[in-house]
């Protein structure tokens, strides 16, 4: 989003274009990057949205902002949601001064991200599993919250992996589906106890989330 602004391109409209599967990011770039960018692709544009994160973290350090385990004060609601603060956290600091302006910043983003904050395995989905009739339990913010409420008790055969989860409540509600799953894979971020899941990781009966999709529009987060 850093680079969409810094493009001159309304981020809110780019937001709905890639969520509404308009285009892709490569042909975002295409159409709104500044004919600067090299490569003129979604890896440039993401690319030079790092740089400038990473030089305004810079600039933020130099007069006085401090790292910090929590959220600081005034941080947006969102970023205090369980799990939030430490991958944001994680990937603003990323910063590599030889790198900026350079798609090789995401390669040592995405090795302090592999480093600092490693995917647990996913459990084995166990298809022999007895299974039975149960509840998930999902607190929603955000553009989920306006469609679903902020809490919603969905009921299906458990146990049952995450993707499977939120197919269900995309068919029991439909106009959340844009939110929650594309071509069956899962947009929405889901936390258990602070730790995010992955889609094939299995959900049990009483189990309790925290359901979060962010759409940068602005300022603000959402």
């Amino acid at each position: 989003m850093a680079a969409i602004d810094a493009s001159g391109f309304c981020a809110f409209s780019a937001a709905g274009l890639l969520a509404d599967g308009v285009c892709d990011l490569d042909e975002l770039a295409a159409a709104t990057a500044p004919a600067s960018l090299e490569p003129r692709s979604g890896r440039g544009l993401l690319a030079a949205g790092a740089s400038i994160v990473a030089v305004a973290r810079d600039l933020a350090r130099r007069y006085g902002a401090r790292a910090t385990d929590d959220p600081p004060d005034g941080a947006p609601a969102e970023l205090t949601q369980p799990g939030m603060w430490p991958e944001y956290s994680s990937m603003r600091a990323t910063e590599s001064w030889e790198h900026l302006g350079r798609a090789s910043i995401l390669e040592r983003a995405e090795a302090t991200l592999a480093r600092e904050a490693p995917v647990e395995p996913a459990p084995a989905i166990a298809r022999d599993r007895p299974r039975g009739r149960g509840q998930v339990r999902l607190r929603c913010v955000g553009p989920l919250a306006r469609e679903l409420g902020s809490s919603l008790r969905v009921a299906l055969e458990l146990p049952a992996p995450l993707a499977d989860v939120l197919a269900a409540v995309a068919r029991d509600h439909p106009h959340s589906a844009r939110f929650l799953l594309r071509e069956g894979e899962p947009l929405a971020a889901a936390y258990r106890a602070a730790r995010r899941l992955l889609p094939e990781e299995l959900l049990e009966d009483g189990d309790e989330l925290d359901l979060v999709v962010a759409l940068s529009g602005g300022s603000s987060l959402s």
